[in-house]
């Protein structure tokens, strides 16, 4: 007879208390229905169980057989396989044996690879393949995972990949030895956008090496092939430098960029996604400017920007307006002459006279407006979620105004507009004249960039002039000098309105006469917009002064390395934009 073991009993007891199906293994929750349920908004981190070999599908990514969730704070997780970054905008996919995270951003009911983005040395080659991974954050709200790179037994650089709960951004945190974050995405254009002048559009065939410098400071967008997606780079520095990168075989391709790293400053990856959410089309050569249909409808309400470009990486651009624009010789300094609307919901354009043969037209959403989805980003959205400020507020951070009062004329003008019409304009005189003060010295401040701006372009024009050379070593000096004389153009058109100083103390009495006016709103608002326009046409001045200098400062950075005999010319130029882009004159109190 055979002697049944404790062990045994006691098993068979709990069968027939709980019955036979009880002992079978208990299911692995489905991840697909536990993110349902607990909400896709927020942040997970995944454990595919298996490493992979070879990159993920994006029904591998949708459907996640196999893969486990991390509990909820656990950041002492030992991966068994690779490590998955997801929200219901992107995932990050980290792959044991990759160069770099494999982004996958969400596009209707998939999440479709979008972009590679790995640590890169000082000439752009990856630092290895991950090694290893470590958990550094894992809640609801945040996750993010460090990486160790290298190319032996131990990682020679480490970059942590964080995401945030319903954000398009990837934020990459630099920890040890990667000089650089490679951004790798195939795209028809880069565009460093400016906010208040015009964009430079980049095609592969204005990238004169497979490494070019870009005149970028905080920021560049790369407009992915297709017309769906935009991949938008944002850095904090401006000690860290942007390199764009392309293909030697032919056709050139751009694939990407580089963005240095300076000390522990992250760098932020977004990716945007929609359906035609940016548009080229060409313009047919024309002895006159015709206003043109786009074959395009927008994807959702912004303030879209079309970038009209020609033989240069110096675009002409301009925002869409609703209707077709009017000929008010007060309009601004834009609109004025404007040329892109919207009627009935098809786009227009037409492209302005001043343009010297436009090849074609690009247009992307550069800001929202109040139909703007919720869940829609453009890049202001991006700048204020990374870097903490709006386009205005950037310029003038940039140009060492006071952004935090922004005593601008729009801005001063509003509030009192307001004041007016609560009925305490009467009571704030003493505020309101002190509004105006920080007004004019705002004003004054500018005027004194611009002309700082001014005497740096005559002197880079004058000695260009001196410069002529008809070999072909010689064409970064010809495009130097041609920015400079571009950039005394504009200077010029701004100063022919008289002095910026002058005309805003004159006005600052207009206002106050206004608000004693029996009528204060009826006399104030021709005097609102004149200041409105004296600030609009100071904004335009800065920003095309700035982004000229940085051209001339990339094109003499370039020059350095093109040819020794204008080396001299080069390393002046270089130093005096340098020194005027990072030092600007003290704010007069």
């Amino acid at each position: 007879m055979d002697v049944i073991k404790p062990a045994a009993l006691l098993t068979a007891s709990l069968l027939l208390l709980i019955g036979p199906g009880a002992m079978a293994q208990t299911p692995v929750p489905d991840v697909n229905e536990t993110i349902a349920a607990s909400g896709a908004l927020f942040t997970y981190l995944l454990d595919t169980g298996t490493p992979s070999p070879t990159s993920y599908t994006s029904e591998s990514i949708r459907e996640k057989t196999g893969w486990t969730l991390v509990a909820e704070d656990d950041t002492a997780h030992q991966f068994q396989g690779d490590a998955i970054l997801l929200n219901d905008s992107v995932a990050v996919v980290l792959r044991k044996g990759s160069s770099g995270a494999d982004i996958y951003a969400k596009a209707a009911d998939t999440y479709a690879p979008r972009a590679h983005l790995e640590a890169v040395d000082a000439k752009g080659q990856p630092s290895g393949t991950i090694l290893e991974l470590r958990v550094e954050e894992n809640s609801p709200a945040s996750v993010m995972v460090a990486c160790g790179f290298g190319s032996g037994p131990n990682a020679v650089s480490t970059l942590a990949f964080r995401i945030s709960t319903g954000q398009i951004v990837v934020e990459v945190q630099p920890r040890q030895g990667a000089a650089a974050l490679g951004v790798r995405l195939d795209s028809e254009f880069l565009v460093i956008p400016d906010f208040f002048a015009d964009d430079l559009v980049y095609t592969p065939d204005d990238l004169m090496t497979l490494r070019s410098g870009l005149p970028a400071e905080n920021f560049l967008m790369l407009l992915a092939s297709g017309g769906d997606a935009i991949a938008t780079c944002v850095w904090p520095s401006r000690e860290q430098h942007a390199v764009a990168i392309r293909t030697e075989a032919k056709p050139v391709r751009i694939v990407g960029a580089d963005i240095s790293f300076e000390r522990n400053a992250s760098v932020w990856v977004a990716f945007h996604e929609a359906k035609a959410l940016w548009h080229r089309q060409p313009l047919p050569a024309s002895a006159e400017a015709q206003p043109q249909a786009l074959a395009w409808t927008p994807p959702f309400p912004a303030r879209w920007r079309a970038d009209f470009r020609t033989d240069s990486e110096a675009a002409l651009s301009q925002s869409f307006v609703e209707n077709s624009p009017g000929s008010d010789p007060d309009a601004g300094v834009q609109a004025a002459a404007q040329s892109c609307w919207f009627a009935e919901g098809q786009a227009h354009v037409r492209p302005l006279d001043t343009l010297k043969a436009p090849a074609e037209v690009i247009v992307y959403p550069i800001d929202r407006t109040q139909g703007t989805p919720l869940n829609v980003f453009c890049l202001v959205d991006i700048m204020r979620g990374t870097l903490g400020f709006g386009a205005c507020q950037y310029v003038l951070d940039l140009e060492g105004l006071d952004a935090q009062s922004s005593p601008t004329p729009a801005l001063v003008m509003e509030w009192i507009e307001k004041q007016v019409k609560a009925g305490r304009a009467a009571k704030s005189q003493d505020k309101i004249a002190q509004r105006l003060e920080q007004m004019c010295g705002h004003v004054e401040h500018a005027d004194k960039r611009i002309r700082a701006y001014q005497e740096f372009a005559r002197a880079i024009a004058q000695e260009t002039g001196t410069r002529s050379d008809s070999s072909s070593d010689a064409t970064s000096v010809a495009r130097i000098g041609v920015i400079a004389q571009e950039l005394l153009d504009e200077v010029n058109a701004y100063t022919q309105r008289g002095s910026a100083p002058d005309l805003a103390r004159k006005e600052m009495e207009s206002v106050m006469q206004a608000l004693g006016s029996p009528q204060p709103a009826d006399a104030l608002a021709p005097v609102s917009k004149r200041l409105h326009l004296l600030g609009e046409a100071q904004d335009r001045a800065l920003s095309k002064g700035r982004m000229a200098v940085r051209r001339i400062d990339q094109h003499a950075l370039d020059l350095l390395n093109e040819d020794a005999k204008f080396s001299a010319f080069a390393q002046t130029a270089h130093e005096r934009a340098s020194r005027l882009l990072r030092e600007p004159p003290e704010r007069s109190e």
